[in-house]
């Protein structure tokens, strides 16, 4: 065979190899134009006759590490945990993971696409009239294993109990088994199946001042003292290596994938535009 032949016959497998890696950060993404997804200020009122369940938790230490949020390079969720590394990883006396912007600390939450995207600041008010100050640090999609709940078409949060909604997650900055729920967290947790509404203060990304249009009297949030075992450690630095050049790699792909997208766009319509890809967390 023809060295030509062979040479764009490897060029074809190369090509292929990339678009089908960059589809793969395309299907489970959402395309970010440098604008506050949901208008800062917005407040969503949960309808009163969702039957509310109790907080969930997942957490960025666990022992395994395949199963903790905000790994992935090129998202929204991993800068999110990025801010909170940078931070010294605080955790609450609760265990929940938190960052603090402009003096306030706000607790790491998952939520449902419908409240905002990971990185938005978010007020959540329970019944009780409680403002709890969060970040979102992991944005929930539909596209999961777990049931999830709507009404009126809207998605609220995942099933759970007796079809029950499930509206709110924490981010813990320890590990822990379910069996071994701290009695503190648990308590706090019970809290959450009385949500009353959930305010969007946009986006830290472009506000890192300070949320727009969110206020009030903030419950407060106590630094704690919680130690990660030294076995959790190594387990969560035994891939760092091989995190490391898939971090690498993701990106490379994710900003080639950006830089040939908008080479074409820009031809075609003679804008000069750019997109920032933000993956949906399953």
């Amino acid at each position: 065979m023809d060295k030509h032949i062979y040479i764009k016959t490897f060029s074809i497998i190369i090509i292929l190899v990339f678009i089908f890696c960059s589809m793969h950060y395309i299907i489970y993404a959402e395309t970010y134009s440098h604008k506050d997804t949901i208008k800062p200020g917005t407040e969503f009122i949960i309808p009163t006759e969702i039957d509310q369940y109790t907080a969930q938790w997942e957490s960025y230490a666990k022992a395994d590490v395949s199963k903790q949020p905000g790994r992935s390079s090129g998202t929204a969720q991993y800068d999110v945990r990025q801010l909170w590394e940078e931070q010294n990883k605080p955790v609450a006396d609760n265990g929940v993971a938190y960052i603090e912007v402009a003096g306030q600390k706000r607790y790491i939450v998952a939520l449902a696409t419908t409240f905002g995207w990971s990185g938005d600041y978010i007020d959540i008010v329970l019944h009780n009239g409680e403002i709890v100050p969060c970040i979102i640090g992991d944005s929930k999609s539909e596209h999961t294993d777990t049931p999830y709940y709507h009404t009126d078409k809207v998605f609220y949060g995942h099933k759970y109990g007796d079809n029950e909604c499930d509206i709110v997650e924490f981010i813990l900055g320890i590990d822990i088994e379910d069996r071994d729920t701290p009695p503190i967290l648990g308590e706090f947790l019970k809290k959450f199946d009385k949500v009353k509404s959930i305010k969007n203060g946009g986006s830290y990304f472009l506000h890192k001042d300070g949320p727009v249009g969110l206020s009030g009297d903030y419950i407060k949030i106590l630094p704690g003292t919680w130690v990660t075992s030294s076995e959790t450690s190594k387990n969560n630095n035994s891939d760092g290596d091989d995190q490391s050049f898939a971090r690498t790699f993701g990106r490379f792909l994710r900003n080639g994938w950006i830089a040939i997208s908008t080479f074409f766009d820009n031809d075609r319509t003679g804008r000069n535009l750019s997109t920032i890809m933000i993956s949906l967390s399953n």
